[in-house]
């Protein structure tokens, strides 16, 4: 059975150099499935030079970054497996804040102070539960620790600003200083960021009992 050579390894490793892989252990693992691959060309009558070719053909696309910006800097083998649930959670979260709006317009019908209130209550506690999946996150180094930190941060920022914004106007409600209906979209979009942050949430502990399995 034929095995690699050190010069021909080092031709591997130096090929996988060229796609920026940012962790360690993700760059091993894939190095050594890279390996065992052209070995097991190379003892099927294939020459060492056709069997890297080959692999390398089939893995320039999966360790090139998907053309979706949001996952600029991770391989597709990677960001492939998140495609659905990540599509699916922004879904989740619109239909939900499309749901309360209806149910607040027909039947709930919170009168502006209420609403306010609680909204803010909820921008609040949604910053809040970004800093905590921050912290979960702190010691974790990985492609979809970092892919949730982002986007717990870009939430959590805009949960920040509403939460000012609406105590701004929970106050000037209070004091009948605020024109009934002004930013009663605010309202909704807290209401979206809190759910996006909620399911971000889910999905990072899922992903952390999945490691753990």
């Amino acid at each position: 059975m034929k095995t690699l050579t050190i010069d021909q390894q080092n031709l591997i490793i130096a090929e996988i150099a060229r796609y920026n892989i940012r962790f360690n252990n993700i760059k091993d693992e894939l190095t050594d499935h890279i390996f065992c691959e052209i070995e097991e060309l190379c003892n099927t009558e294939h020459s060492f030079e056709q069997a890297f070719i080959i692999v390398f053909d089939k893995w320039h696309i999966l360790l090139n970054p998907r053309k979706d910006l949001k996952y600029k800097n991770v391989p597709s083998f990677i960001s492939n497996t998140w495609y659905n649930s990540d599509d699916n959670r922004w879904r989740i979260a619109g239909c939900i804040t499309m749901l309360f709006f209806i149910l607040n317009l027909v039947i709930l019908k919170l009168d502006n102070i209420t609403q306010t209130v609680s909204f803010l209550s909820i921008s609040f506690i949604g910053f809040v539960l970004s800093i905590l999946l921050l912290i979960k996150n702190r010691k974790r180094h990985n492609y979809r620790a970092s892919f949730l930190n982002l986007k717990a941060t870009i939430s959590g920022s805009i949960l920040l600003l509403f939460t000012l914004i609406l105590g701004l106007k929970a106050y000037r409600l209070i004091n009948n200083d605020f024109n009934i209906g002004d930013f009663d979209i605010l309202s909704l979009i807290a209401f979206y960021h809190f759910i996006n942050v909620t399911l971000l949430l889910r999905d990072n502990n899922k992903y952390r009992v999945k490691q753990f399995a």
